[in-house]
């Protein structure tokens, strides 16, 4: 008893296939590490049929990394957040066989019709007629690690003597994308700021700096030797020095743009340094970061995963100075370079490679404890002033007193001291003020030497009264 099978030969289908594309013979595009860089996809309806409807998505090939096994549990925290938060390509636009050009927003609505049920399916507003050709332009995002994907057309036509069947197809393309680092952060660190930075780097004076997508003109006037927060109303306080070791294990040279945003209440970022680093050459640079402290209700929250969990606690039970510790040291870290749940921290690094342009990354940067401490604003804030016995008037504030800055004091005249010391610490203390006349000595000859030409009146060491929290004490 065999049964029978009838079979239709439809003919009257959409048929997608890829006409041209900027990805050559290997399917492949190069990006630098932090590059944005664009390739296109031409598709051409090679049927007797209309186009009805198209869908997009994209399927990470799934291969085995062997090099997360070996991540330590902080590492591997990091790649796993970092990667959940990165798309590998962007969907820009198309241009159509007229040269129509559609922008498409990250507004597509979902298709209801897909036979991929894994992935997300966006219907594309295009509709291709017979022998139309259409220039799909996406943008890969050099965030990411070096990856497969397939990009995935689902493509359907209505049936011509039934309107209620429509027939489906699919067309998969493989991409490679190759991510290569070009430039490599060797070392970080912090230390006190000072007056005087006219010796650090090579600085560019320019205005104010928003948007930061435009391309720096090489016309415009370069100040060596000026930082615009070095100006006499700089208070080393409020700030600390960021020490940046970049190399460039490329072959070619970098040009590199620093950027820092010191204001937290202003989105501009100003250049406050520019250089070149020549290939397999390392730099040094410095730059002035005001010092921030973190509210409570930041460093207590906890850090979101890629599934909603805190990945540590897979590893291992933390303790509550732990779990804080790794809260510090994340949140810090967010705030000054952002990346993982912040996408523009206090600090950015732009560099240019012949055409090519992209943003440094931070995303190997550790934070330790010391480093935060000097990030942080300063608990114990101390001031002194010149004072004019007779006038009451304030002559000069010492601590702002830069290299070479002369204290104009008329001789055998007595003048006054203030103090001025605030508590922004947890706790009150006992502040013990002591003046120390120093002298300095340049190749066996005193060039300073306050012992022997300044007379101190009173006591040199006093303890002063308790300095309670948020107060402060003037004498």
């Amino acid at each position: 008893d065999l049964w029978e099978k009838s079979y239709n030969i439809i003919n009257d289908q959409g048929y997608l296939k890829v006409q041209n594309n900027s990805l050559g013979n290997q399917s492949t595009i190069e990006v630098y590490e932090g590059e944005v860089a664009e390739f296109f996809v031409c598709l051409q309806n090679l049927s007797n049929c209309p186009i009805e409807k198209i869908s997009f998505g994209y399927a990470d090939v799934k291969k085995g990394d062997p090099k997360s096994n070996q991540l330590s549990p902080d590492d591997l925290y990091e790649t796993e957040v970092y990667d959940s938060k990165q798309e590998p390509i962007c969907f820009k636009k198309i241009i159509t066989h007229n040269l129509r050009e559609i922008d498409i927003n990250d507004d597509l609505e979902v298709t209801t019709l897909s036979t991929n049920k894994n992935i997300i399916m966006n219907e594309i507003p295009l509709s291709m007629n017979s022998y139309d050709i259409a220039k799909f332009v996406f943008e890969v995002n050099g965030k990411i690690k070096s990856r497969e994907i397939e990009l995935i057309f689902e493509y359907m036509s209505k049936d011509n003597e039934d309107d209620k069947m429509v027939y489906m197809r699919q067309l998969k393309i493989p991409v490679n994308i190759t991510v290569r680092r070009a430039l490599v952060l060797r070392d970080i660190d912090f230390m006190p700021a000072i007056s005087d930075v006219h010796f650090i780097n090579e600085i560019k004076e320019l205005t104010n700096y928003n948007e930061y997508e435009r391309d720096i003109d090489e016309t415009e006037q370069e100040e060596s030797t000026l930082i615009k927060q070095s100006g006499s109303n700089l208070n080393t306080e409020d700030y600390c020095m960021l020490s940046l070791i970049l190399y460039n294990k490329s072959n070619y040279p970098f040009d590199i743009d620093f950027y820092v945003r010191n204001d937290d209440n202003d989105e501009k970022y100003e250049l406050q340094s520019a250089t070149n680093i020549p290939s397999k050459i390392e730099k040094r640079i410095l730059l002035l970061i005001k010092r921030k402290t973190l509210p409570d209700e930041i460093i207590s929250q906890k850090i979101p995963g890629p599934e909603g969990q805190f990945i540590k606690t897979k590893v291992k039970t933390l303790t509550d100075e732990e779990d804080q510790l790794i809260r510090t040291r994340f949140w810090y870290k967010e705030d000054l370079v952002g990346g993982l749940l912040i996408n523009n921290g206090r600090l950015r690094i732009k560099w240019r490679c012949s055409d090519r342009v992209g943003d440094f990354l931070f995303k190997e940067v550790k934070l330790t404890i010391p480093m935060i401490n000097k990030l942080k604003e300063s608990l114990v804030r101390f001031n002194a002033t010149l004072i004019d016995l007779k006038t009451k008037e304030e002559c000069k504030n010492i601590s702002r007193i830069k290299y070479n800055d002369v204290l104009e004091c008329i001789v055998n005249k007595f003048y006054g001291l203030k103090f001025e010391i605030k508590n922004k610490s947890d706790y009150p203390f006992i502040p013990c003020i002591r003046i120390q006349p120093f002298q300095e000595i340049n190749e066996g000859e005193y060039s300073i030497n306050l012992r022997r030409k300044v007379l101190w009146a009173g006591s040199l060491q006093k303890y002063l009264p308790m300095v309670r929290i948020d107060n402060q004490f003037i004498i």
